[in-house]
């Protein structure tokens, strides 16, 4: 993400020298803290249930979330999209969580 926010189109040699360059400025540091300041990280995937085996790696879906206070920020048609992307991201989890837990039934029942 980090490299990402950096303008790939500026040479850090031909500022003059003055003040600090860009990526000082922008360190990784600043940008994590931003991020967890306004989003958070949700799992749309399995989950593991109380007295379960943990859940493998490969069944976890992390997504990065604005938060919905952070909503007002944004522009209305990335409200509107988030919003939809939202939805359908916990209609996924519902889903997710239903079939991974039939075929938790399943497993048990032989």
């Amino acid at each position: 993400m980090h490299s990402q926010l950096l303008p790939s189109d500026i040479d850090e040699d031909d500022e003059g020298g003055e003040g600090p360059h860009i990526s000082e400025q922008l360190s990784p540091h600043s940008v994590e803290y931003s991020v967890t300041r306004v989003a958070i990280r949700v799992n749309y995937g399995a989950e593991s249930m109380p007295n379960q085996a943990k859940v493998p790696a490969h069944l976890c879906i992390w997504r990065w979330e604005v938060g919905e206070q952070n909503f007002h920020w944004l522009p209305k048609t990335s409200r509107d999209k988030l919003r939809n992307r939202l939805h359908e991201r916990r209609k996924v989890r519902t889903f997710y969580f239903i079939f991974w837990h039939d075929i938790g039934l399943r497993v048990r029942s032989g």
